[in-house]
This record gives structure tokens, C-alpha cells and sequence, in this order.
């Protein structure tokens, strides 16, 4: 342990951090200060990450220094530790992605707020919108009437939403009223026909 140590402290000296780290992954238990020396080598790892704007990667450490802070020197700098949440939480934002954008909006809304953590929660949100009223443009434009009235009704207080949730239902009455018009929902109905009445003489209404 007492040569690992060392290795790692005379790498740590020469700003060779991650090998440093490494080097401490080689001792069987904890030495002098070496969880110590650990915690610095993380936390100069995740800032190298943060500032090459590599924040994936920064990210990924910043959870291994959490687990490490409480050993680092009390004059650490660890302010950058929030701005990696922000710019990681942005970065998926920014991909339109609903999965990432959803990981992000749940990244930030785990955070202190602030000013630029609730412009990025409302970036985030309308864009979760945006998507849904993308996706459910595309139905009414191939004719998928019920998965575009449901996708709008989720959103009616989006953009046009309301009025293409009402196109929506409307489209679907005008294309159905020879199937469902004069049919009277019954138990001798098929429950799939029985569904169908119901849907067209509620967006009738």
C-alpha cells in the first residue's frame, strides 16, 4: 500500500490525476490520507471533464465525487458540481428527445431553483409539447383520427391544439358516419363496434 501511495501521490503532483486515481485502485485499504488524495483526484477529474465541456463524462464522475466530497480539504472549489447538472441537464434538453428531455427536466427539478434552472424547466416542458403535437399532427395527417384526438386532448392548451383536437374529432364522425350512424350499441354488438359507437357520437357531441 505504502508504493501505491506514493506512485499515486508522485502522479497526483504531476497533474496526472485520472493515473493517480487508478493508482489508489490498486490498494488493498486505506493509507495515511488517501482517501484524501482519492477525493482531489476526482474532483480535478470531473473539472477537467466540466471544463472541456465534456459534460456526459462529467456527469458520470460527478456522481463518484458526491460519494468522495466529504474528504476533500474544506477550501475546495465544488461550485462547478451544479453547473455540470445544468449544462448536462441542458444538453438533453436540447436533443428533442422525449426520453433524455425527461431525464433532464427531472435532473433540474432535483435542484435547487434558480432563475436559469426555471427557464430550462419551461424549455424543457414546452418541448415535451412540441413533440406530443408533433406526433399527434402526424395521425391526423394520416388520417389516425383517435390517436390524434388523444394526442391533442393531452395538450389543448398548446398552440392550436384545442382547434385540432376539434378537427380531429371531427374528421373521424365524418369518416365513420356510414359505419356508426344508425347502429345502436347492444350486448349482441361486437365490443369492438360497441367502442367505436361510443367514440363517434362522443366527438359528435
Amino acid at each position: 500500500d505504502a508504493t501505491a501511495y506514493q506512485e499515486a501521490q508522485r502522479l497526483y503532483e504531476n497533474e496526472e490525476y485520472m493515473s493517480a486515481y487508478l493508482a489508489l485502485g490498486n490498494m488493498s485499504g486505506n493509507y495515511k490520507d488517501s482517501q484524501q488524495l482519492e477525493a482531489k483526484c476526482v474532483c480535478n477529474i470531473t473539472r477537467a471533464y466540466y471544463e472541456d465541456k465534456d459534460y456526459k463524462e462529467a456527469y458520470n464522475w460527478l456522481a463518484i465525487l458526491k460519494d468522495c466530497k466529504k474528504y476533500l480539504p474544506k477550501e475546495t472549489d465544488t461550485s462547478f458540481m451544479q453547473k455540470i447538472q445544468i449544462r448536462y441537464a441542458e444538453n438533453l434538453i436540447n436533443t428533442e428527445e422525449n426520453k433524455k428531455i425527461e431525464e433532464g427536466l427531472e435532473i433540474l427539478k432535483s435542484m435547487k431553483s434558480t432563475s436559469e434552472i426555471k427557464k430550462l424547466i419551461t424549455k424543457a416542458e414546452k418541448q415535451l409539447k412540441q413533440n406530443k403535437y408533433d406526433t399527434a399532427a402526424k395521425h391526423l395527417k394520416n388520417k389516425q383520427y383517435t390517436q390524434a384526438v388523444d394526442g391533442f386532448a393531452e395538450i389543448k392548451d398548446f398552440s392550436d391544439a384545442k382547434k385540432q383536437w376539434l378537427t380531429a374529432m371531427y374528421e373521424y364522425v365524418q369518416t365513420n358516419k356510414g359505419r356508426y350512424e344508425d347502429v345502436k350499441s347492444s350486448d349482441s354488438i361486437l365490443s369492438s363496434v360497441r367502442n367505436g359507437v361510443r367514440r363517434f357520437y362522443g366527438y359528435a357531441e
